[in-house]
């Protein structure tokens, strides 16, 4: 069982012939009905589905065993996507996430029941020139924060909602680009949690370029101490 209400996705294959493209599906545990998406994975030779990926929200606590069957009646789920001028607006139904097409942050903003609760998230990367040899050196390093190059909705719910971001890390003295990164952030119905899957590529030089810190920051709103700033790793 799981301590809290969770995101959860997985996949399914089925024979030949026996699940269709306009097939549609119900998920139900201990005989009550769960919120269910689904996409098709890939395809047996004569048009029918052969894997499945679905998603779906578990209750915290539950242990019942969960069937899934081909039909109808399926309950729906909030998730909510709207592109507008410059940004991606994702909306869980608790949740209100703002995601930026271009700039620094890949996280303009997100709010619980109207209240703002994290604003300006970005990546952040340190990285040093050179290796430290001895205790006492100090090798130069510099700050690089994540330029977008472009976002993509890969899945607008509406029980999973799933936005790639890729781009560069720039550096804040030299303007230098390196470490290309593809950063997806999952969203699930009724949830506030998000889910980050974040990748790099190293493109440096392994014999100068040594990476010693890399994560995500965020500005957060405090009652009395005004903003402060928080790292994920």
């Amino acid at each position: 069982p799981l301590p809290v209400d969770s995101g959860v996705s997985f996949g399914v294959p089925w024979p030949r012939g026996v699940v269709g493209k306009g097939d549609r599906f119900v998920l139900s545990s201990n005989g009550k009905p769960m919120p269910v998406q689904s996409w098709p994975l890939a395809y047996w030779p004569d048009g029918s589905i052969k894997f499945t990926g679905l998603a779906t929200v578990v209750a915290a606590g539950d242990a019942s065993p969960v069937t899934l069957r081909v039909g109808q009646g399926t309950p729906a789920g909030d998730v909510r996507v709207t592109k507008s001028t410059g940004s991606v607006i994702v909306e869980t139904g608790v949740l209100r996430c703002s995601i930026p097409t271009s700039g620094s942050n890949i996280v303009e903003s997100m709010s619980i029941g109207g209240k703002e609760i994290a604003v300006n998230g970005q990546l952040v990367c340190i990285l040093q020139h050179g290796s430290q040899a001895e205790f006492d050196e100090a090798p130069p390093r510099e700050r690089f924060v994540s330029t977008i190059k472009k976002v993509d909705v890969e899945q607008s719910g509406p029980v999973r909602a799933t936005i790639r971001i890729e781009g560069m890390h720039k550096g804040t003295k030299t303007a230098r680009e390196w470490l290309p990164f593809s950063v997806r952030l999952y969203f699930y119905t009724g949830l506030t949690s998000v889910r980050r899957v974040h990748t790099i590529v190293f493109d440096g030089d392994q014999e100068k370029d040594f990476v010693r810190g890399l994560g995500l920051r965020f500005a957060v709103p405090m009652a009395i101490a005004g903003v402060a700033a928080i790292g994920v790793g």
